[in-house]
């Protein structure tokens, strides 16, 4: 493997290649600026992303006006590097077809002007998942995100269940949903970062459990929280933990509840996405928030 800055001379023959097809490919391009986006996206993301969900993500790059056509502007004359780069195939994880394609990306000195820097890729990943998560009450997160009639039964009982995730938790969405703390946490802190993380905290946490509840990642929930606060160690000290203390308490008082319930009738948040607001009323957290 190459280590940036240096050339491993095994490879260098190898980089060569790789560096021609990109020069031959996006030589015409005025600036490299959507390329190092959406090669940014394949190699930071937690998970594959598809040219759909990546064309959702670049909506939020600042100053941009771009989209699915754009993603694909990119990936679609790169069969030979990337998987699932073709118009019929959308909807699938588009990864590197070789680690050396991602070395050759992330070395400084062999990639050039393709050279892709890690914290500005998980910087952009981090704002789109909380942009995604906050957008408007049709596409972001919001209560009863599944239109469940009842609240009454477990997850697991609601018989269309998968259909109405498929339908209403948009594939963006449930990435977001279960990473934007893995991005965070590998960049310095922002303010802007910061406000949209206040937001979340203060008025769509409880959608957010919801979802995790709906997808079965309830377990994800204290790890991103106490990802925050190692984050917000390098917040300002005026800026309050108040926020954050109160959602990482009431994230333990779920997982307390759940546990006592789950010993008694195997029925806690994770099986059941109304008990997060059940347990609002005894957490009292719209009191600490």
């Amino acid at each position: 493997t190459s280590v940036e800055g240096q050339v491993d001379p095994v490879h260098k023959g190898l980089y060569k290649i790789y560096g021609n097809i990109l020069h031959a490919l996006f030589s015409e391009l005025p600036d490299l600026a959507l390329f190092h986006v959406v090669m940014g996206q394949l190699l930071t993301s937690s998970n594959p992303l598809s040219q759909t969900v990546m064309g959702e993500f670049v909506r939020f790059a600042d100053g941009k006006e771009w989209g699915l056509t754009d993603v694909q502007s990119i990936v679609q004359f790169m069969g030979s590097l990337l998987s699932n780069t073709s118009p019929t195939t959308t909807h699938l994880p588009v990864v590197p077809l070789h680690t050396s394609f991602r070395d050759f990306l992330l070395n400084d000195k062999a990639s050039g002007e393709f050279h892709v820097k890690l914290e500005d890729a998980h910087g952009f990943l981090a704002h789109a998942c909380m942009s995604v998560m906050l957008e408007d009450e049709i596409n972001g997160l919001r209560f009863n995100i599944c239109g469940l009639e009842t609240s009454h039964i477990l997850n697991q009982d609601v018989q269309d269940l998968d259909a109405r995730i498929r339908d209403h938790i948009k594939p963006q969405l449930w990435y977001a949903s279960q990473f934007w703390d893995d991005h965070m946490e590998r960049i310095p802190f922002n303010k802007a970062l910061f406000g949209q993380a206040h937001f979340l905290l203060e008025k769509k946490f409880l959608y957010w459990l919801e979802v995790l509840s709906l997808i079965g990642e309830t377990s994800l929930a204290i790890p991103a929280l106490v990802s925050l606060e190692r984050w917000m160690m390098m917040v300002p000290p005026k800026v309050s933990f108040v926020t954050i203390t109160a959602g990482t308490n009431f994230m333990t008082n779920i997982v307390t509840t759940e546990s006592r319930q789950r010993a008694n009738s195997n029925d806690g948040p994770s099986q059941r996405c109304d008990h997060i607001y059940t347990i609002l009323c005894n957490a009292n957290f719209a009191e600490c928030t």
